[in-house]
């Protein structure tokens, strides 16, 4: 039985005193193993040189080293460093039976390795809604997930053994197994205390070709201790009672996804000006549920799906079309408030029109049944500059059912163009 050992780490973010008290704790430790793999964030953006002396240092392992990039690696000056690869530049590769595949910044897959069982992927970001938890700045959807739906899809065409990947620092240092696969998020290296005292995280894991997997974590300056909740030996920061998987347990729920969401078909229909109901479109959407951990992370990834296909299909009716994030739709569409402080659930539930505008309180109207609105502007490029053509809202019919008529009728009047849309579940064969 072959296996392939595999020394794991995130998130450098250009710290090379992180790297330098690695090799050195690897080392004093005598780990073995056969290949190394950054999942991103490397260098610093303010640096070009940090990237490569990085790199430089982990390479005097001697050993494979395979990396991708993160959303910190740019602004790069390149140089050749002997057995050390962007796993996007050489593509898949073969090491004792297994096959390493890295994404990090190409999203589509290589259909050669659709059909391997030995499948190890990398990337920098976390599929959505599995260990993505974080700040909105860091999320590229604005969210608390920083997680990319891109990725659920290639967890779901691959059917990895493994998935290693950072960016999540919140949930960085937990593995998690589900539905067959190993999520591993293995950042931050640099992580360090406010006394400068490094504390990152980095594992050591063994992948047998039975597919099964064990992961060692490590930390720079740690120690072996019982965590204070679990009670299991693991290995902490000096002042740490409780593991990280401990300390996140909440966060790491999971809900039976019925298999029927896989494939879904929307019928949207237009309102025109004149109340007139038109076919619109017809889209079918595949949903990865196998990726999918509970039911919340199902219903904003489902909603995440059918507003880009939206998007794509009004690319064909405009020069741009551009989505008005929902935390910039009081500052678009709401009149000056004269210095008032205005609470959030006062426009949502008891709009007044006379002060806060009729557009923006047509549109609370629909916030206050359902979160999931958006609202997309048609642009065309003309002679004298770029014009909104339209202003399509986009809901489900079930909202349309419970604000009535009277708030259609003030959504037309006000210049809006309802795209309402319902869902079907396409049962599987």
């Amino acid at each position: 039985m072959s296996n392939i050992r595999i020394l794991a780490f995130s998130d450098v973010h250009g710290r090379i005193d992180a790297v330098e008290r690695l090799v050195k704790d690897v080392k004093q430790r005598k780990i073995h193993f056969d290949v190394i793999i950054v999942a991103g964030d490397i260098g610093n953006p303010q640096r070009s040189k940090a990237f490569m002396n990085i790199l430089k240092k982990i390479a005097e392992f001697q050993k494979l080293v395979l990396y991708v990039k993160g959303n910190w690696d740019v602004n790069i000056s390149y140089e050749h460093i002997n057995n050390v690869s962007d796993l996007d530049e050489i593509g898949p590769i073969e090491i004792n039976n297994f096959t390493i595949v890295g994404h990090g910044r190409k999203s589509k897959p290589y259909g050669e390795v659709r059909d391997n069982k030995n499948v190890i992927l990398v990337t920098h970001y976390p599929p959505y809604g599995i260990l993505d938890k974080g700040r909105k700045l860091e999320a590229p959807l604005n969210t608390l997930h920083s997680g990319l739906i891109e990725v659920n899809y290639l967890v779901d065409f691959y059917k990895p053994i493994i998935h290693i990947f950072g960016h999540s620092h919140s949930f960085g240092g937990i593995d998690f197994p589900f539905n067959g696969v190993v999520y591993v998020n293995v950042s931050r290296l640099d992580r360090i205390t406010k006394s400068g005292f490094h504390i990152g995280n980095y594992c050591v894991i063994t992948v047998e070709d039975n597919r099964k997997a064990r992961i060692e974590w490590f930390y720079l300056n740690g120690t072996w201790k019982k965590c204070a909740n679990c009670g299991r030996k693991t290995h902490l920061p000096v002042n740490w009672r409780i593991c990280r998987k401990c300390s996140r347990r909440r966060e790491m729920k999971i809900d039976k996804i019925p298999e029927f969401y896989q494939r879904i078909k929307i019928n949207v229909k237009l309102v025109n000006c004149n109340k007139v109901v038109e076919d619109f479109a017809e889209l079918e959407v595949k949903i990865p549920v196998k990726t999918i951990k509970d039911n919340e992370v199902l219903h904003d990834f489902i909603d995440i799906v059918i507003t880009k296909e939206l998007k794509k299909l009004l690319h064909t009716h405009h020069h741009i079309v551009v989505k008005v994030p929902k935390e910039k739709i009081i500052e678009t569409y709401g009149e000056k408030s004269d210095g008032i402080l205005v609470p959030f659930s006062e426009y949502l539930f008891s709009c007044n029109e006379k002060l806060y505008g009729e557009k923006l309180c047509a549109l609370m109207k629909l916030y206050s049944v359902d979160k999931r609105v958006h609202v997309f502007w048609g642009i065309s490029n003309t002679s004298s500059g770029k014009r909104i053509d339209r202003e399509y809202v986009f809901f489900t019919k079930k909202i349309l059912d419970k604000i009535g008529e009277d708030a259609l009728d003030k959504l037309l009047d006000k210049g809006f163009t309802p795209l309402v849309f319902e869902r079907f579940y396409i049962k599987q064969k």
